[in-house]
């Protein structure tokens, strides 16, 4: 595709303070450092932002640098297949690419997922994070977030079983998975995997070094085992058959949204069960990665909910509920949009929202029915399941995953009266809302309205 108007590359690096600090194996970071890229064509902008990682050898200044060198080529009208081959993967792709999508959708009038052709994203449950530590500290943070359905938590040291035991112990109703960031070794590799299926953990996220992770075929696995750190692109999938149960898909590694859509639908193909993850970032990063979640049996997107303040217009958080963006934030044009609004103290940042400031009827926890959210469970009793969750899913001991983050079908639970009342009062016209056939018409003023009519039609 040749663009005959030009485009305008503008890129930045932000910094981000984090509540607290992260701390995983490799080490504890305090603030989050991203680069944003924007395309502009004829008066719209198209965002992208990703997070440079010093794991695979990035830089904000070396990505900053990859950007610019593709810069004639993406303002002389490169489109996202042609990026895709040009450049490799990694942070510096995943912001154009997103940009570009954001763009297309925009010019075209369009939400992202229609671009895209994918179902429309809904409300589903993200892990929150409990960053390494000693035992008791780890476990009084996860009494703090013992009320979330899902916690991830870092592992990577001696004494990693008396963590994730404290950990179970302080937040016995909420599932568990680990992520270890390669630290473990093929010497506690077995003894860690039975610590955490002794504590009723779900699933274990890169217990090996990449590379070196091939002991993983060769023993029992009592915890099903997902692969992070050696998983980047569509190409990388085939080498991890017998090795892993599921693969985490991030923007970041993949280099884009359009990558990591091939690559999951190659994951599927295979046999993986796919989570959705993130780098610590703002809603900005997190937005494209919300439409990979429909397919997704693990989605964790909790970034903005680390930082001490997110960007203006960050996606909702209804405790570990995520909303899919708002117009303002990424993915579509809205009318009512004039630009990011500077904080009163010169900080183009924002606190994040918890919805108490929106009207009643234009809550954003409007848009998924109840049925789709995702619930703690019964409190851990101790007792031990098939030997690998997933893997017994698959042979057919377990017939579906205990949690789904998958929207509801037509056989859901049908939508509250409230719910129709809304659509009805569309259709009517009542309320001051003009009567339009198409609900999407109303979308950048009242998100809710096509919500309502495209779940009750």
């Amino acid at each position: 595709m040749t663009s005959h108007r030009p485009r305008e590359v503008v890129t930045r690096i932000e910094r981000f303070a984090i509540a607290g600090s992260f701390t995983i194996s490799r080490g504890a970071k305090t603030e989050a450092l991203t680069v944003v890229a924007e395309i502009t064509r004829s008066g719209l902008t198209g965002r992208g932002e990703c997070v440079p990682y010093a794991r695979y050898g990035e830089t904000p200044e070396s990505v900053l640098a990859a950007i610019e060198a593709m810069r004639s080529a993406i303002e002389g009208g490169m489109d996202r297949a042609a990026l895709r081959h040009r450049m490799g993967a990694g942070a510096a792709r995943n912001a154009l690419d997103c940009a570009l999508i954001d763009l297309e959708a925009k010019q075209a009038g369009l939400r992202a997922w229609e671009v895209l052709s994918l179902a429309p994203p809904v409300a589903c449950t993200t892990a929150y994070t409990i960053s390494l530590a000693d035992p008791a500290s780890m476990a009084e943070a996860a009494g703090k977030a013992a009320h979330r359905a899902l916690l991830k938590i870092k592992l990577g040291r001696d004494g990693d079983d008396a963590r994730i035991a404290a950990v179970r112990q302080a937040a016995p109703r909420s599932e568990l998975i680990v992520d270890a960031n390669e630290a473990w070794t093929t010497t506690n590799l077995e003894a860690n995997l039975a610590a955490c299926a002794a504590c009723g953990v779900t699933l274990v996220e890169q217990p090996l070094p990449a590379g070196r992770d091939a002991a993983l075929a060769s023993i029992r696995r009592p915890v099903a085992v997902c692969a992070d750190e050696s998983v980047h692109e569509t190409a990388s999938l085939a080498a991890l058959a017998g090795r892993y149960d599921a693969v985490n898909i991030k923007l970041d590694k993949s280099g884009g949204l359009t990558e990591a859509l091939s690559m999951a639908d190659e994951a599927k193909r295979l046999g993986f069960d796919i989570m959705v993850g993130c780098m610590v970032a703002s809603s900005l990063a997190m937005a494209p990665a919300m439409l990979l979640t429909r397919n997704a049996r693990f989605v964790d997107l909790d970034g903005p909910l680390l930082l001490s303040r997110d960007r203006p217009h960050g996606l909702h958080y209804e405790e570990s509920l995520v909303h899919p963006p708002q117009a303002a934030l990424w993915g579509w044009a809205s009318q009512g949009f004039r630009g990011w609004q500077a904080d009163p103290r010169g900080s183009p940042l924002a606190a994040p929202t918890n919805g108490s400031e929106l009207h009643d009827d234009h809550r954003p926890d409007l848009i998924a029915p109840p049925g789709n959210r995702r619930q703690p469970a019964a409190p851990w009793s101790g007792t031990r399941g098939p030997e690998n969750p997933i893997a017994a899913r698959r042979r057919g001991h377990v017939r579906k995953a205990r949690f789904s983050n998958r929207a509801p079908d037509r056989t859901s639970p049908a939508p509250s009266p409230r719910w129709r009342r809304g659509a009805a009062r569309h259709r009517s016209g009542s309320a001051g809302i003009p009567r339009l056939q198409d609900p999407r018409a109303l979308e950048s003023q009242c998100p809710w309205v096509y919500w309502n009519a495209w779940w009750t039609s």
